[in-house]
């Protein structure tokens, strides 16, 4: 994906978003993630097609609350897609049946723990003081006589000394320390396969063929399966009915993923967006949503990588021809330098566009004349 120029971006760890009808929610990627691997296959076009949802297991009721509200958070994530659940099973145009569950993967294991000891000898020191001391006396004596002008005499001396010396030798011995064994532990590890299986078939021809199949599986610690599952549908958004194998993170905070679960995505105000195309420049965020508003349009963008981002006050919605410059951005002064450490998302304020307009571009441009290119997104679709 080619990037064009320096786009640079803030991160947020909290923003407000008042959404149509005037509820508030919070930008926020913190919190527990889930990874759910999403394996699907098929080339179904979902958009315009109607189902229902019935149990794959046949030990389960289509009238268990558990059942059904599982049905209802794939329901979610259908209509994403532009699928339309019915009442009406003779007359839809797929049966899903879904089956679920959750298997025990737990063990023990044994961890190696270092024993930690001397192990040897890194060096010798040796240092050596040596002190001496010495004592002794001596004695003299001398005499003399003159005979005329001859002087006679003699002279002797006598003396003795002694003294010692003493050395003091120091050794300084460096040890050296490091694993002299290993001992093991024993603990537990909390491990559960939490499994989803989605089967679509055509429910008006004679063969009921199989027209798309989807598996999320999802491993971790957590043996609750009813708090996971929404995680895992989730991820499927986009990719049901199509052939693809990709795993994908969540974390609870995330502001599209509650958005989600709340069903404001589904609101006709709102275009999600769940993981754009190739018509997207930029390599650092994208497009998570567009709402179109009476008196504005709002375009929400999602970051996920740690780096130095500005978003340039010459942002523009070009449609029809006509360029739409962007407003404000909430909790962010533009042009300014800012860090993102992770997941985020900004909300950006531009006029409202016609209501007419169905295909529109985001454009960023790096400076006043509108000559250089930050980043951009060509060809995003409204519904």
């Amino acid at each position: 994906m080619k990037h064009l120029g320096k786009t640079v971006f803030l991160f947020v760890l909290t923003l407000n978003l008042v959404s149509c009808g005037s509820v508030k929610y919070t930008f926020s990627s913190g919190g527990t993630g889930y990874q759910t691997w999403v394996n699907s296959f098929g080339n179904y076009k979902l958009d315009g097609q109607t189902y229902y949802i019935a149990p794959g297991a046949a030990e389960v009721n289509a009238t268990d609350p558990e059942f059904k509200e599982y049905a209802d958070l794939l329901e979610k994530t259908l209509c994403l897609s532009g699928a339309q659940i019915t009442t009406d099973k003779s007359s839809a145009d797929m049966c899903i049946l879904m089956n679920y569950g959750i298997l025990d993967k737990s063990y023990n294991e044994d961890d190696p723990v270092p024993i930690w000891g001397r192990t040897g000898i890194s060096s010798i020191t040796t240092n050596s003081t040596t002190t001496a001391s010495a004592y002794g006396s001596a004695s003299a004596n001398a005499n003399a006589s003159a005979f005329g002008s001859t002087v006679y005499g003699s002279a002797s001396s006598y003396g003795s000394a002694s003294g010692y010396s003493n050395t003091t030798t120091t050794t300084h011995v460096t040890p050296t320390y490091g694993i002299t064994g290993i001992a093991t532990i024993n603990r537990h590890v909390n491990l559960y396969n939490r499994v989803i299986n989605i089967y679509a078939y055509d429910n008006k021809s004679a063969s009921h063929d199989m027209l798309w199949k989807t598996n999320l599986v999802s491993d971790g610690s957590s043996s609750d399966f009813r708090t996971v599952a929404p995680y895992m549908f989730y991820s499927a958004w986009g990719d049901l009915g199509k052939n693809t194998n990709e795993e994908y993170g969540v974390r609870e905070g995330d502001y599209m993923f509650q958005c989600w679960k709340k069903g404001i995505l589904s609101d006709s105000n709102i275009t999600p967006y769940p993981r754009l195309s190739s018509t997207n420049c930029s390599d650092f965020c994208d497009v998570s949503l567009v709402e179109r508003l009476p008196n504005e349009t709002v375009v929400i963008l999602q970051f996920s990588q740690n780096n130095i981002y500005v978003i340039p006050p010459y942002t523009f919605i070009e449609a029809n021809g006509t360029k739409y410059q962007i407003t404000s951005i909430d909790g962010y002064r533009m042009g300014a330098r800012a860090q993102s450490l992770g997941t985020a998302y900004m909300r950006l304020h531009f006029p409202a566009i016609p209501s007419s307009t169905s295909t529109f571009d985001i454009v960023m441009y790096n400076n006043k004349k509108l000559t250089r290119i930050g980043a951009y997104w060509r060809g995003l679709i409204l519904r």
